[in-house]
This record gives C-alpha cells, sequence and structure tokens, in this order.
C-alpha cells in the first residue's frame, strides 16, 4: 500500500511562520508532490497571516484536492455568522467554489457546539465542502460534537489532524481509542516535533531570524514551548547514536518511517500523514522517506527508550509492570530501587501518600498546572521508595487513583485527591477588593470574586469538562457562602451558572433544545447512579420506581448536566418544579454505610450546600439475587464523605455542591472510559474542581491546629463539623 501523505502548506507565504514565498518554488514542490502519487494539499485560514491561501490559488493544482480549517482568532469566531464569513474569506482566497475537507481548527469555548455545527451543516448542504474534519479538539469534545451531529442529521465528522510523532504521543491514550469507536480517521501533523527530529539543532545552540524555532515570532515561541528542551534533546540523542549505525538512514527518514509503520497509524483505515517542508530539498527528502518499509529493530528500539526513559512526561507514567509500592519488595527495593526511581526523577512532577499508586496521568501541560516538590511523607507504605526518588532529586506530583487501601490508612482530606499543589496558604487567605465590573462594587472576598466569578491569582488552574455544567443557583443562595461557584471560576469555559428558582418550568424546558440529552444531578427515587447507568449490561429497574431500562440510554446520550444549588429545602422544591420537563435524573455512587445492597431501604444521600439534610429513599424490593450480585461491582464505589466546613445535622455523607460536582465527573469519566478501555482508571483531571475547596480546608484545619482545645458552638441540636482537626 502506498504511503498516505497529505502536503502541509504552512510554511507557504509571506506573513508570520513564512518559509517560502516564490511561487515558483511552491510549484516545483506541488510537482514533486504529485509525482510521488499523492494529491491532498492542507492549508488553513491562519497559516502565514492568512497568506497561504491566497498563495496557493495563484498554483497549477490540477488534479489535487483542498482541505482548510477555519480558527477561532477570538472568541466568538465560531458563531454562525462569523464561521460563514470566515469560510467564505477562505474559499475567496483560494478563488474555488468547494473545497473537499474543511476543518474546525481549534474550540470556541464561547460558542456552543450545537450553533457551530449548525452553520457548517449549513455550508455542507450548499455544496461548499465534502468531508468535514476537526483538530487539536479532545477526545470528549469530539465525542460530543459527534453526538450532536448525529442527533440532528448534520454532517458527521469524518478526518481528524492531531499532533503525533515519535515523542509526542497524548493522543493514543484517549483520542484514538474514540476516533476508531465513531470511524473517524486521523491525520498526523508535526511528524518531525516541529523539525526537532531531523536532528539538526542542539539545545544550546541560537537559531536564525524567521526560523521554526524563533522566540521572537509567535511560532516559533509556541513551538520552543512545546519541544526546546533537554527531555527531547536527549530522546534525540539516543535515536541519532542508533541511526547512525544504520547506512543510508538518516532521522528524517526515521521519524516518517516510525509514524507510518510502528505508531498507531493505520493506514488501512485511511490514516495519514501531513508532510510540511521549507524547501525544495526538503519536499523531496520527506517524500522519498515516506516511501520507505520499517525500520530495523534497534532504532525502534532506541525510540522506545528514548520515549519512555528520557521525554516520559507524568501522562506516559510507567515504573516495570508495577504500579504500586505494594508490588517492590524489600529486597527488590534495595536491588532494583535506584533503577526504577531514577525513571521517576525525570517525570518532573510526582509524589506519593498513604494509599497512592503509580498511574498514568495525563494533560498535566495542557490545564498548565502547577506542583510542589517532593517531600517525606510520615505513615507512607512506600516511605523507602519515595526516600530513594527524593535523593534523586525528583519534583514529583500527586498521583491518586482510590482511597488508600485499608481503614487505618484512610487520609480524610482534599489533598489525597486533588492534583494541583501550587498553593499558597499563607497568602491564600488574604482579602481583594474586585472592581472587574459595576456590580462587584469593590467589595473584597478571599482567592476568587464571586459576583463577577474571576480568581484574584492569575495561576489559577482552570479545567474543561466533558459535559457541560448547569448551575441553576437558587436566589435567596448567599453568593457568598455557597461553593457552586467554584465551578464557574474554575472551569468557566464549561459552566454557566443560572440565578433561578425554577418555578417556571416551561421557561427552563424552553431555554433546552432536547432535554432528554440533559442529566439532572439530584438524589430521587427515580434517580440512576451515574456508575450504574453508564453500565448497560446492568438492569437495575427494579431499584427505581418508573425508572427508564438501561437499553434506552448511551453514554454517549447527553450534552450536559444541570445541578440544583440551594438549601436541601429549596433544591428539593427546585427540583419538584422541574421533574417532569424531561430531564435524566442521576445520582453519584453509593456511600460505604448507605449501600441499598447491604441495607435495604437505607437512605442515599447527597447534594446539599449550606443546610443539607436527608436525602430520598431508594427501596429495594427485590430478593433475587442474581440481580444483586449483578449491582455489586457497580456499587463498589470509593467512600464518599463530605468535607464540607460548615456545621450540619444530617451525617457526613451529604455533600457540598462543589463536591457533588467533583464525584459527579470523577464517576462519569470512569464509567465512560470503562466502555473503552476496561482497566483504565480514574486519573485526576478533574481534581481541580476542589482547589478552592482545598484552600479553605487547609484553612480551617491550621485554624484548628493552633487552637486545639476550642469548643464548637451550634446552631441546631446535633449540628458539627466533619473536618476539625483531631490531632
Amino acid at each position: 500500500m502506498p504511503p498516505h501523505v497529505i502536503l502541509g502548506t504552512m510554511t507557504f507565504g509571506s506573513g508570520g511562520g513564512g518559509r517560502i514565498s516564490d511561487s515558483e518554488t511552491m510549484q516545483s514542490i506541488i510537482d514533486t508532490f504529485k509525482r510521488y502519487g499523492h494529491n491532498e494539499i492542507d492549508t488553513a485560514r491562519m497559516y502565514c497571516d492568512g497568506t497561504t491561501e491566497r498563495e496557493i490559488s495563484k498554483l497549477n493544482t490540477q488534479n489535487c484536492v483542498l482541505h482548510s480549517k477555519a480558527y477561532p482568532f477570538k472568541p466568538g469566531d465560531y458563531s454562525p455568522e462569523s464561521l460563514k464569513a470566515q469560510f467564505k474569506t477562505s474559499l475567496d482566497a483560494l478563488n474555488v467554489d468547494k473545497i473537499q475537507v474543511f476543518y474546525l481548527h481549534a474550540p470556541d469555548h464561547s460558542v456552543h457546539f450545537a450553533d457551530t455545527l449548525a452553520a457548517v451543516q449549513e455550508l455542507y448542504l450548499a455544496g461548499r465542502f465534502v468531508e468535514f474534519g476537526l483538530s487539536n479538539f479532545s477526545a470528549w469534545q469530539v465525542m460530543q460534537i459527534y453526538s450532536i451531529c448525529a442527533t440532528h442529521d448534520y454532517v458527521l465528522p469524518t478526518i481528524y489532524q492531531g499532533i503525533y510523532n515519535a515523542f509526542t504521543r497524548s493522543v493514543e491514550k484517549e483520542l484514538f481509542p474514540c476516533l476508531r469507536k465513531l470511524g473517524i480517521r486521523f491525520y498526523a501533523y508535526n511528524p518531525l516535533c516541529g523539525g526537532l527530529l531531523s536532528g539538526h539543532f542542539n539545545f544550546d545552540d541560537g537559531v536564525e531570524s524567521g526560523a521554526r524555532f524563533d522566540p521572537n515570532t509567535t511560532q516559533g515561541a509556541r513551538y520552543r514551548t512545546r519541544y526546546w528542551n533537554t527531555t527531547y534533546f536527549n530522546a534525540v540523542e539516543l535515536v541519532k547514536n542508533a541511526v547512525a549505525k544504520h547506512e543510508g538512514l538518516t532521522m528524517v527518514a526515521t521519524s516518517y518511517r516510525w509514524l507510518l509503520h510502528h505508531s498507531k497509524i493505520d493506514q488501512s483505515l485511511g490514516d495519514g500523514v501531513v508532510v510540511g517542508v521549507s524547501s525544495l530539498k526538503h519536499a523531496e527528502e520527506n517524500f522519498a522517506a515516506c516511501d520507505g518499509g520499517p525500520l530495523p529493530e534497534a532504532v525502534v528500539s532506541a525510540i522506545e527508550e528514548g520515549f519512555w526513559k528520557e521525554y516520559a512526561l507524568p501522562w506516559d507514567l510507567v515504573t516495570d509492570d508495577r504500579t504500586s509500592s505494594d508490588d517492590f519488595t524489600d529486597q527488590e527495593e534495595t536491588d532494583n530501587g535506584n533503577a526504577s526511581v531514577s525513571k521517576l526523577a525525570n517525570l518532573g512532577d510526582l509524589y506519593f501518600f498513604p494509599g497512592a499508586v503509580l498511574r498514568q496521568r495525563k494533560e498535566f501541560a495542557e490545564t498548565d498546572l502547577g506542583f510542589g516538590k517532593l517531600g517525606t511523607r510520615r505513615n507512607s507504605k512506600i516511605g523507602t521508595f519515595s526516600n530513594k526518588a527524593a535523593k534523586l532529586g525528583a519534583n514529583l506530583c500527586v498521583v491518586d487513583c482510590g482511597p488508600a487501601t485499608s481503614a487505618s490508612g484512610a487520609v480524610r482530606t482534599p489533598n489525597s485527591r486533588i492534583q494541583t499543589s501550587h498553593l499558597t496558604p499563607s497568602a491564600s487567605n488574604k482579602r481583594f477588593k474586585c472592581t472587574r465590573t459595576p456590580a462587584c462594587k469593590g467589595r473584597s472576598w478571599h482567592q476568587f470574586c464571586p459576583i463577577c466569578c474571576s480568581p484574584f491569582d492569575p495561576e489559577t488552574p482552570q479545567v474543561s469538562l466533558p459535559l457541560e455544567l448547569l448551575i441553576y443557583r437558587h436566589p435567596s443562595e448567599k453568593i457568598g457562602k455557597t461553593t457552586s461557584v467554584h465551578a464557574k471560576v474554575l472551569a468557566p469555559s464549561n459552566t454557566t451558572l443560572i440565578v433561578d428558582d425554577c418555578k417556571d418550568p416551561a421557561a427552563i424546558a424552553a431555554r433546552f433544545i432536547n432535554p432528554t440529552r440533559v442529566l439532572l444531578l439530584f438524589p430521587s427515587p427515580v434517580s440512576y447512579i451515574v456508575f450504574i447507568l453508564f453500565r448497560q449490561t446492568i438492569d437495575t429497574r427494579f431499584l427505581f420506581k418508573d425508572a427508564k431500562p438501561l437499553a434506552e440510554i448511551s453514554h454517549d446520550a447527553f450534552d450536559s448536566v444541570l445541578v440544583l444549588d440551594g438549601t436541601w429545602q429549596q433544591a428539593n422544591a427546585m427540583f419538584k418544579c422541574i421533574k417532569d420537563i424531561g430531564f435524566q435524573p442521576v445520582t453519584i455512587g453509593f456511600p460505604e454505610t448507605q449501600n441499598p445492597l447491604a441495607v435495604p431501604n437505607s437512605n442515599h444521600s447527597h447534594i446539599s450546600d449550606s443546610e443539607p439534610a436527608t436525602a430520598e429513599h431508594i427501596t429495594n424490593d427485590s430478593t433475587n439475587s442474581t440481580e444483586t450480585a449483578a449491582l455489586a461491582e457497580a456499587s463498589a464505589t470509593p467512600v464518599v464523605k463530605t468535607l464540607f466546613w460548615r456545621f450540619q445535622n444530617v451525617g457526613e455523607h451529604c455533600l457540598s455542591t462543589i463536591e457533588a460536582i467533583y464525584y459527579f465527573y470523577r464517576d462519569y469519566f470512569t464509567c465512560f472510559e470503562q466502555q473503552n478501555v476496561p482497566e483504565h482508571v480514574y486519573d485526576g483531571r478533574y481534581d481541580v474542581l476542589l482547589y478552592f475547596f482545598r484552600i479553605q480546608y487547609q484553612i480551617v484545619q491550621d485554624f484548628y491546629r493552633r487552637k486545639p482545645d476550642l469548643k464548637f458552638t451550634t446552631k441546631k441540636k446535633g449540628a458539627q463539623s466533619y473536618i476539625k482537626y483531631d490531632g
């Protein structure tokens, strides 16, 4: 099978990033490209400040097909009118009436996907493009877009273009399984790590003005941030040494041949490689390299060694085949511990605590989180292992995939779940005045303004959520006390906060195109447990009155989750008003002591904030031992106990709103991934939702630490705080 190669034209043009500006050279490159048997030319509106498409229009591209992309230069660029206007600009610049593939180049979080996709469909029906593609979207966004398109009978995305090369493989863990499931083919760009895999660069050398890694250009700064570090250069050096032992083999050929013959790319499914060039000489070299066969085994081994040992970013963490300290005997730690931990020393950010295990951790770089240095963790079962890492100078971050393995090792603190540790508790309790909007009125707050939902610390992390989060906050809820606003500050692109008492269900229903695609997070007799809802092999209708059969529900059937924020009485009244709109009620996993499988007719708990109360009953009338056994695995979720610092009088399984939101997304992610990758374990990506919650928790704990004899004063009989420091 001939290689599937697409010509990348990001260097064609006179604007920023342009390397080839004369039409004669461009035409020669295209002629060479066609001579090798290829015909797909890829461009984009953003390339070279918009000049690339215009330059291509001057060339003879007969017998070739054109691909282009619309880019969100500013928020709102994917609104229907703006998107159609940008697409028309591309067609005019290319001097064509239609193109083969139209891509959305990157997400525009300010516009709902449904609105953007409606405009894409309009262009498709007008005959302006043949295939719809996506680029630089996360796996969950691809799934959401595909679901919207399928629901509305829009043109489905059939191509995805993303970064992929021998040392940049983040797409393998999550995106590839998603694309395979949906039948979307993958086109890899940046096959040479921005040119780093050509082997022509040295870490300490300067770069010429205007070159790919010139830090004075926008593109150069981006590429230096992405690739210019010692771990990449060390990995490249390993491969160079192996390649040098094989006469006639070059680094460029090695890079392309690895992608085409040894990576996750499957050309039989239509996958391909986008090949960019900076000169006619490079074009000839690159196209010829793609015609080569599989690499020598020694070279492939060197690439793998460079990737795992040197490059080793946190999301690709491996230490042998063992994932816990329990897998290392004392003798192995003595004999082999240093060798194992030396791999960890390159990971950047990781530390251990009781019950922690080593797991694959993703998207640290994407979410731009900061992490602290490794510290000795007292009472840790892997203390010896951690100490060895400390001696090697490892800067490590939390990798937590569940609770401690025993009750004695349990840590009742969000510190054992949160994975953001660049906190400064000494400064975190300061107050700041906010004047960002007239509504803020210069009032002072801790950490963030709950009125405009803006953090005071510019390094406050943010997170993207797999389902849009809609929070309906009761008008009487005190904004300075509710924790729901944490989600709006930490996940601003995916969170909508609406003040509404829900007394007008018709008005609320009118806001939703299809209410059946909305999950309603609320404990009730008709609420499915998230862990069960997305496990379609289990029939749990006997647990719930009037519950839907699971056969009617699929894991990709929902676009958003709706949360009711208020006191228990307020939230319960809101739920009664909107429960018949068509939302699918869900609740989080069974707490240890309130599992209806173990305790018939027990209470199921969860959402509250200021004044939580006991939740509705879930009645288990089944005596069928087979059904009970089938549910055992699904209900064996981690113990869920609140760490909310306000006084409560209903038991420690009643959660604050932000805790409920966090546990929902954690369970949703785990169930969704287990549909595709059964061995996958939640990797901590949504722990950022507890960022402010953790800060406040630490402040309160420190207060009790300083005053161990402090007596509680209660607002209600029997009220208590579940986080008083117990020494």
